[in-house]
């Protein structure tokens, strides 16, 4: 998979297309904001690419999704406020009514002319875009301790136990959800760019413990892992790309694809995001990677006649 995220229909469809072709994409991976338009989703197959739908899960809904009568439970913090950072606000795990709507969500969406779902937000609350690499593991705010969630853990070893058992149900569901409509339907989840065993506060690391992400466990479920490397945003090295890919490959022992998500642009700091560093960070992705890489996102891209030929290049260079 060679794909590119897109948020919006381009102004000109074919001319975009035609681009993205010439590049080395096969893959397109749209949020849900594209679907309206069918003849953007046809001329992709046209033109021999695939389409990768990004289905959000734990997300909350939008403020038009509630305008509409969408209702949901919040997830909590200890202290009992909403678990809520700018614009990141998620809905309470053990929210089965908000969660069967999902899965309704999912099986119209599988109906569509879509060749992926790939599960974004399938994890437990935080903003892991700010968290810098020398947070303490101590100021990881960890959810959800509702009264209805707080009795789920004491069926639990441990609250991490439950907290993966959760995210692993969840994704479960929706990969069933999307292949009792379309049983051809290939599924990935979007994991946190953290290695296994970062931020360990004396009982694992943050991926499970916090957030809930079982990487083993949604190896079993999913045909693929697509990782959010967006070094740069982290405050990390491009090789930093390469420890997590290692990393994730090792502990699935390699059971499926492994697909990197690299940022073209800098995001959420000022420091700028060099073209030489996007170059490293892409060839680093491909160096690691078992089943390619997607980039985030065609805005950014677009936008920047440099970081479209370094893509073309380096994917030229891989044998694309």
């Amino acid at each position: 998979m060679f794909a590119v995220k897109i948020y919006s229909v381009p102004k000109d469809i074919e001319a975009t297309v035609r681009t993205w072709t010439d590049i080395g994409f096969d893959t397109i991976m749209t949020g849900r904001e594209c679907l309206a338009d069918m003849t953007f989703l046809g001329k992709i197959h046209e033109a021999g690419m695939k389409v990768s739908l990004v289905e959000p899960v734990f997300l909350a809904p939008s403020e038009a999704e509630i305008s509409h009568g969408a209702t949901y439970d919040k997830a909590l913090f200890r202290d009992g406020t909403a678990a809520v950072d700018d614009w990141v606000r998620f809905v309470c795990p053990t929210d089965e009514k908000y969660l069967s709507s999902v899965y309704e969500r999912i099986k119209k969406d599988a109906s569509l002319d879509v060749d992926y779902l790939t599960f974004d937000f399938a994890r437990f609350f935080l903003f892991w875009e700010m968290v810098l690499p020398d947070t303490p593991s101590s100021a990881l705010k960890k959810t959800c301790y509702c009264l209805r969630c707080r009795k789920a853990m004491e069926a639990h070893t441990s609250e991490a136990e439950w907290r993966m058992k959760v995210v692993t149900q969840a994704v479960s569901n929706c990969v069933a959800a999307a292949k009792s409509v379309k049983a051809s339907l290939r599924t990935g989840v979007h994991i946190v760019p953290w290695k296994t065993d970062m931020f360990d506060g004396g009982s694992g690391g943050a991926l499970e413990t916090v957030l809930g992400q079982d990487l083993r466990a949604l190896s079993e479920i999913v045909d693929f892992l697509a990782p959010m490397t967006y070094h740069h945003m982290i405050h990390q090295a491009p090789s930093y790309i390469g420890e997590v890919l290692q990393n994730h490959r090792a502990y699935i022992k390699d059971s499926i694809p492994v697909i990197p998500s690299v940022q073209v642009k800098e995001l959420y700091r000022k420091e700028l995001l060099s073209r030489e560093e996007f170059r490293e960070a892409m060839r680093t992705a491909l160096a690691f990677s078992t089943g390619g890489l997607s980039f985030y996102q065609w805005s950014d891209i677009e936008k920047s006649p440099e970081s479209l030929r370094i893509i073309k290049e380096e994917l030229e260079r891989y044998g694309r």
